[in-house]
């Protein structure tokens, strides 16, 4: 694994970057930051709603970090919450806060088609399971 290493970081460290910087273009013509993408994008996978404990415990952001962004998501008519006290209010997009996550979504399939043009559908598949392996051990 060791001689892997490099590659593997630069690997991240490029995929990360080129779905930034995309997504950045459209959130910013949104009057969105970069700090906004996992909130939205967690959100719409939970149409039912998520507390701010379960946002920071998926996306491993501090309590001031997601509180900061779920209000701006909320002045901004992206996002609102329930009127319970405390950490108990749950957190939903609004329709126009799900129409940008699904966008964004898209533009996510589109790079991801874009920069793994370049293996086989079984690489792909394999890749898949790896990472999978990965992301279950480091959730652990």
């Amino acid at each position: 694994m060791e001689n892997n290493t490099p590659i593997f970081s630069v690997f991240l460290h490029v995929m990360k970057k080129k779905i930034m910087d995309e997504h950045l273009k459209y959130f910013e013509s949104q009057g969105l930051s970069k700090q906004h993408i996992p909130y939205m994008m967690i959100l719409s996978n939970h149409q039912g709603g998520l507390s701010q404990t379960q946002i920071i415990d998926i996306i491993k952001h501090d309590k001031a970090h997601a509180s900061r962004a779920l209000k701006e998501l909320i002045e901004l008519n992206y996002a609102y919450k329930d009127n319970e006290k405390g950490y108990k209010n749950k957190y939903y997009l609004t329709d126009k806060g799900f129409e940008i996550a699904v966008k964004i979504k898209h533009k996510n399939d589109e790079i991801l088609d874009e920069i793994f043009s370049v293996i086989t559908e079984e690489e792909k598949h394999v890749l898949e399971d790896i990472l999978k392996k990965v992301v279950e051990h480091m959730n652990q």
